[in-house]
C-alpha cells in the first residue's frame, strides 16, 4: 500500500474507471473496524483531501456530497493509502455518531461467515460502543448496567481492582476516587496531589482532559496531568495542549504498557515534538514483562529531547531498578518513588536515591494501589538526612513546578 499525504495528493495517479470513478473504502482509525464502501469521483478525491473530511461522489444522484452533511456523521480523514493497483482508496478516518444510514456503525453489520464472538482488533471499538450503550440504555441481567446503576464509587473499585490484577498487587480497599483520594491523604498530612489519568483509545483523550480539568478546578489540592495518545493527529493533539494549559494542567500522563506504544518509536516522537517543551511527561516506565517503558528506550528520548522534562515513575522503571543507572548525567530528568519501596529494602533504595541524585526525586504514592499513609512511612523510616526527606516530599517539585 502507498500512504497518501494530503498535500501531497496527485488525481493524475489514480487509475478512475470508465465513469470516472474510483472504489474508496472508510475505516475505523482506532479500531481498524470497516466502516462503509463508496465511490469518489476527481473532484471527491481533491475535496477530501483539501477539507480533511471524507466526500464521495453518489451514483444515484450523480452528484458530490460530503459524509455527514445533513446527519452530522462526519469522517475526519487521518491518513489514507492507495492499493498496489492504484484503483482503490483507504481512508482511515475518524468517525463521528454512525457511518451507515441504517443506524449501525457500520455498514458491515450482517456477518455471514465466521465465529461471530472471534476477537480482533475492532473488537475494542465494538466493545467501548456496548459499554455507552449499557450507560444510556440500562440492560436488566447486564453487570455494566448494574456498575452504572452502583454508580462511581463501585466502578472506581472495579476499576482499581483490574489494575491489581494486572501487577499482580493486592490492591487497597479504597476505591480511587477523588474524594477517597483527599480522605486518605489528610490521614497522612499530604496537602498536595498529582492527579491523571491515561487515555487507551483516542476517542478517550478529550473526556479524560474535561475530567481533569474539571476536577482540579472543583479541588484546589490537585495538580492535573493531562492525557494523550500517540494515535492522535498533530492538529488534534495541539488543541488539547493548548486546552489543558489554559485551564492550569501542569503536566503530561504516558503509560506505554496501558497505551501499547514504545516509548522511543516514531509515533510517539510525534508526541515530543507537538508539546515541543511546553509541560513536563510523566512516563509509567519499566516492567520485566514487557518492552515498551524500560530504561533504555526513556534515556534515548530524553537525549533527543534535551529541552523537554521527563519524569521517569517509580525508581525510572519499574522491576527493573538495576538499569536506573543509565540515566545518570542527564539533567532533563526527574522521577518518583512511587511503587517502588515495598519492593526494594532501604539499602538499596537509599543508594539508588542518592546516585541517580536526592535532587531529582518527587515523594509518589500511585494511589490507589497503595495507601498514601503507608507509603509515607516508609519513606520516613528510609536513612536519609531530614534534609534530604525534605527535598523529595516538597521541594524539589517545587522547584520543578514553581
Amino acid at each position: 500500500m502507498v500512504e497518501m499525504k494530503a498535500k501531497r495528493v496527485n488525481a493524475d495517479e489514480l487509475k478512475f474507471d470508465e465513469k470516472g470513478l474510483i472504489a474508496a473504502i472508510a475505516q475505523d482509525y482506532e479500531s481498524g473496524e470497516v466502516l462503509m464502501q463508496a465511490f469518489m469521483n476527481r473532484e471527491a478525491v481533491e475535496k477530501t483531501f483539501e477539507t480533511g473530511y471524507a466526500h464521495y461522489y453518489s451514483r444515484s444522484r450523480a452528484s458530490l456530497w460530503k459524509k455527514g452533511e445533513t446527519s452530522g456523521n462526519t469522517q475526519k480523514v487521518l491518513t489514507a493509502y492507495l492499493d498496489c493497483d492504484k484503483d482503490c482508496i483507504l481512508l482511515k478516518v475518524r468517525q463521528k455518531g454512525v457511518a451507515c444510514h441504517t443506524g449501525t456503525y457500520s455498514c458491515f453489520s450482517q456477518q455471514v461467515k465466521g465465529d461471530e464472538n472471534e476477537i480482533g482488533a475492532e473488537m475494542f471499538g465494538k466493545l467501548q460502543r456496548i459499554v455507552e450503550d449499557r450507560k444510556k440504555n440500562p440492560e436488566e441481567g447486564s453487570y455494566t448496567s448494574f456498575l452504572f446503576a452502583r454508580g462511581i464509587d463501585k466502578i472506581a473499585k472495579k476499576a482499581t481492582d483490574a489494575i491489581g490484577d494486572f501487577y499482580g498487587i493486592q490492591m487497597t480497599e479504597s476505591a480511587g476516587t477523588p474524594d477517597v483520594l483527599l480522605q486518605e491523604g489528610r490521614l497522612a498530612g499530604i496537602t498536595k496531589f498529582v492527579v491523571h489519568s491515561t487515555a487507551t483509545t483516542v476517542k478517550q483523550v478529550e473526556n479524560i482532559n474535561k475530567y481533569i480539568v474539571s476536577e482540579t478546578e472543583a479541588h484546589p489540592e490537585f495538580i492535573g496531568f493531562m492525557t494523550l495518545h500517540p494515535d492522535m493527529d498533530e492538529e488534534d493533539m495541539d488543541g488539547e495542549i493548548r486546552f489543558a494549559m489554559s485551564h492550569g494542567i501542569r503536566g503530561v500522563k504516558l503509560h506505554p504498557d496501558f497505551q501499547k506504544f514504545a516509548i522511543d518509536e516514531p509515533r510517539a516522537e510525534k508526541i515530543y515534538k507537538t508539546l515541543d517543551g511546553r509541560l513536563p511527561i510523566l512516563f509509567h516506565t519499566g516492567d520485566k514483562r514487557y518492552n515498551f517503558s524500560n530504561p533504555e528506550r526513556l534515556v534515548k528520548i530524553a537525549k533527543k529531547y534535551p529541552k523537554q522534562v521527563v519524569i521517569g515513575a517509580h525508581f525510572g522503571g519499574y522491576s527493573e531498578w538495576e538499569s536506573s543507572l543509565l540515566y545518570k548525567g542527564l539533567d532533563n530528568i526527574y522521577f518518583d518513588t512511587s511503587s517502588t519501596l515495598p519492593f526494594l529494602d532501604k539499602t538499596e533504595a537509599v543508594k539508588l536515591l542518592r546516585n541517580l541524585g536526592v535532587e531529582r526525586f518527587f515523594f509518589g504514592t500511585d494511589f490507589p494501589m497503595w495507601r498514601p499513609k503507608d507509603e509515607l512511612e516508609r519513606f520516613l523510616s528510609l536513612p536519609l538526612s531530614e534534609q534530604e526527606k525534605q527535598m523529595i516530599l516538597h521541594e524539589n517539585f517545587e522547584k520543578v513546578f514553581k
